[in-house]
């Protein structure tokens, strides 16, 4: 799917970029090329701006000379010159030309471009002069003559060839820059999307693996209940009981999930507004209490009271939840865990810790732990009883609220999560 999507991507920029660069290639093309039909009609009309040309009574069949001195216009903007003639024919069709020329033409093929301009309906155009185009601009004059200018294109049309030429290399050049940079583009604006079809595969795969287990743990106990049908309830109470435990944890990763999927698509929104976070987190520590005493732990809390922070009162009580939950599972035997709430006057913000002694966390996974369904514990041992969701929530909840979440774990040092909202 990506690699569709990259090449997708691909095909829109260089259809887009192909189309505007061709346009700009075009818009060029056409303005040269009107620019010098401009300049070409300038020097044919300067041309008849000299006046009449005194037809002598000469045969039609005279040679006119090779080329005379006579200037009338023919040098273009660029100092090139163009060979032109000034022609004169009368109503007997007797002509006279006058040359600006750098190679002579014949006689018939003038006669020749002369007579097929005179047939025309058109006063200006292009004529062909032996094999050399021209253009043409005629006019009649009221003593029945009619003047005729002729002016060779091969400058002209060389010119918008060459720049044809560098127009079409630029272009094609400007393409290739453009496919190898919408190459790149494409990867660096797919990358983030590849990533979250990635994670969605392994959460996927990760939520299908956490809900096989406790069915299939259901399921054997099932077997085993089955198994005996004469018996008791109470003779079969411990299989009763794994069938509910698993039930139960069943249960919590479902609404884990369903929480996450409402969360990702908006459904889930934080309803703000001002409450006692103070109050919220001693009452969160309270429902511990007993939990921690009973797995032999200690609890140390220092929360400055009356602090007053804008958000959802329900999942900032859901966050304190998940984050002494984890504390409590992931303490040492008789460890310590700290719950500490303070202002941190530099935000104008206020800052939650929780920390606890145990195994500290490896560097390389602390960037990890809020992934979904990440734990440190690569054998995915249930000794913990966690689904590695709740540190996902609980940075979906400080995100939704604007502040931040870090963790921070050695050796010699408490593992600590830092929460500024």
């Amino acid at each position: 799917m990506i690699k569709k999507l990259r090449i997708r991507f691909v095909f829109i920029i260089m259809l887009i970029m192909t189309v505007f660069i061709l346009t700009i290639v075009g818009a060029i093309f056409f303005l040269m090329r009107t620019s010098e039909i401009k300049q070409s009609y300038d020097i044919m009309e300067a041309t008849l701006s000299l006046g009449n040309v005194d037809v002598p009574n000469n045969s039609p069949d005279s040679q006119p000379p090779e080329n005379n001195d006579t200037k009338f216009g023919l040098i273009d903007d660029n100092n090139m010159y163009r060979n032109c003639i000034l022609i004169s024919v009368d109503w007997h069709k007797n002509f006279t030309a006058q040359y600006q020329m750098n190679e002579p033409v014949t006689l018939d093929d003038l006669k020749e471009a002369c007579n097929d301009i005179l047939d025309s309906e058109d006063d200006d155009g292009i004529v062909l002069v032996g094999d050399v185009e021209y253009r043409y601009l005629r006019e009649v004059k009221n003593d029945y003559r009619t003047n005729i200018v002729l002016l060779d294109r091969t400058i002209e049309k060389n010119t918008l060839n060459r720049l044809l030429v560098i127009l079409l290399s630029i272009s094609g050049t400007s393409i290739l820059i453009v496919l190898i940079i919408s190459i790149s583009l494409a990867r660096w604006a797919t990358n983030p999307i590849k990533e979250a079809w990635e994670k969605q595969k392994r959460f996927v795969a990760d939520a299908s693996h956490e809900l096989k287990t406790p069915l299939t743990v259901i399921e054997a106990n099932m077997d085993v209940v089955q198994s005996n049908p004469e018996s008791t309830i109470a003779s079969q109470e411990k299989w009763l009981d794994y069938i509910r435990t698993e039930t139960e944890r069943m249960s919590k990763l479902v609404y884990s999930l369903l929480y996450i999927a409402k969360t990702d698509s908006g459904e889930e929104k934080a309803v703000m507004k001002k409450f006692n976070i103070s109050e919220t987190v001693v009452g969160v520590c309270l429902v511990f209490e007993s939990l921690v005493f009973e797995k032999g732990r200690t609890l140390e809390t220092a929360i400055a009271s009356d602090l007053i922070i804008n958000g959802d009162e329900d999942k900032i009580k859901q966050l304190v939840t998940i984050l002494v939950d984890n504390a409590l599972k992931h303490s040492d035997e008789k460890g310590r865990l700290y719950v500490t709430l303070d202002p941190d006057e530099k935000k104008g913000r206020v800052r939650l810790i929780v920390a606890n002694t145990g195994e500290a966390i490896p560097h390389d996974a602390q960037e990890k732990v809020f992934e979904r369904f990440y734990r440190v514990d690569k054998s995915r041992a249930r000794n913990t009883g966690g689904s590695g969701l709740g540190l996902s929530i609980a940075k979906g909840i400080v995100d939704e609220h604007g502040g931040k979440i870090d963790v921070y774990s050695s050796d010699d040092e408490l593992t600590r999560f830092v929460v500024i909202l």
